[in-house]
Order: structure tokens, then C-alpha cells, then sequence
């Protein structure tokens, strides 16, 4: 079972149910709600608009139950691209860090907006881990550092960092006393 550690931006998604909606609603109105002279081909127009806006729901339906980080079998499940996540050993994680930085959204004179981001350092002797291709609009993973911007996922803060190092800890001790148990 996987248990969440870092949600989505939620609020980002929302605001982008608005066009799925529109679509929707101006596809029922245009192909159920048929005005007296509509053409044939008004009505296949809103029955394609309609599939459009259904579509585009599924997929931001979709994307609001993934998660940024989860926790699973031993591993934190990284999504930062498309399909599976990234699977990265739980042993190897270190720590949670808060950081700033240039976020996605420009400024004024095209500066970056500083934004707050999530931190995850792995450790130096897992180099396998120290580099991987993400999505570079949702963050970067270099050196063994990985950043999540805080325009994609939830509001990030000082005791969401300390929440996050305290469940890696109480992760890695229950590992930790299971394989010497096990011995």
C-alpha cells in the first residue's frame, strides 16, 4: 500500500477544470440542448466538444490523485515525469531540505519569482541515483539532489519539511529493526 508523503498543487488543478468545464458545458448546450434551427453539423461540433471536455477532466482527474512523493515497499515513489515514478531506495534518502529558488512563474522584467522548493538530498555513495531525467517544469535532479518546485505540489513550509524527516526516520528505524529481526 502507498502512503502519501507530498500531494499535488491542488489549487493549480482546479483552476485548470475550468476549461474542461466550459467545453463541457457549451458541448451540452450546443448538441442536447439543440436550438430549432441548428444544422447537423452544430450538433456533431458540441457532441465532440463534450467528448473533449469529458477527456480533459479524466486527465486532470487523474493527475489530482498522484501524488509528488510516496512511500511503498522500501522505496520513495518520486513522480516527476510522466508514467511510473521514480523509485529511489529508502536507505539512500538522507533528509528533506527547504529551499528557494527561480520558480515557473516569470516576473516583472522577466525575472523568476522566487520560489519555495523541496530539497531531497541522497546519499554520496548511491551515485546509480545521483542523476535522472525529469520533467523539467515540475523540478530538477542533479548531484544527488533532487528538487521539487513549490508551484506543483502543496504549500511547502518549514513544518511540512520537519513532518516529512520525521516519517524518514521512523521509515528507516522500522526497516532497520525489521532486518535485525530478521538476523
Amino acid at each position: 500500500m502507498q502512503e502519501t508523503w507530498l500531494h499535488t498543487n491542488r489549487r493549480i488543478l482546479l483552476l485548470g477544470m475550468i476549461l474542461p468545464a466550459a467545453l463541457v458545458g457549451i458541448g451540452l448546450v450546443v448538441s442536447i440542448v439543440k436550438p430549432l434551427d441548428a444544422a447537423a453539423g452544430l450538433q456533431i461540433v458540441g457532441w465532440v466538444l463534450l467528448g473533449i471536455g469529458l477527456f480533459l477532466f479524466v486527465i486532470f482527474g487523474w493527475q489530482f490523485r498522484l501524488p509528488r512523493l510516496a512511500y511503498a515497499d522500501g522505496a520513495l515513489l518520486i513522480y516527476l515525469r510522466m508514467g511510473p515514478p521514480f523509485q529511489v531506495p529508502i536507505e539512500i534518502v538522507e533528509a528533506f531540505l527547504l529551499g528557494t529558488g527561480g520558480g515557473q512563474i516569470p516576473g516583472t522584467a522577466g525575472r523568476d519569482v522566487p520560489m519555495r522548493n523541496l530539497v531531497i538530498r541522497l546519499a554520496d555513495s548511491a551515485v546509480d541515483f545521483h542523476r535522472r531525467q525529469v520533467k523539467p517544469a515540475l523540478g530538477r535532479w542533479e548531484d544527488g539532489y533532487i528538487t521539487i518546485y513549490g508551484t506543483w505540489c502543496e504549500p511547502l513550509g518549514l513544518e511540512l519539511a520537519n513532518r516529512l524527516n520525521s516519517r524518514l526516520t521512523e521509515v528507516k528505524a522500522t526497516l532497520h529493526s525489521s532486518a535485525q529481526e530478521s538476523t
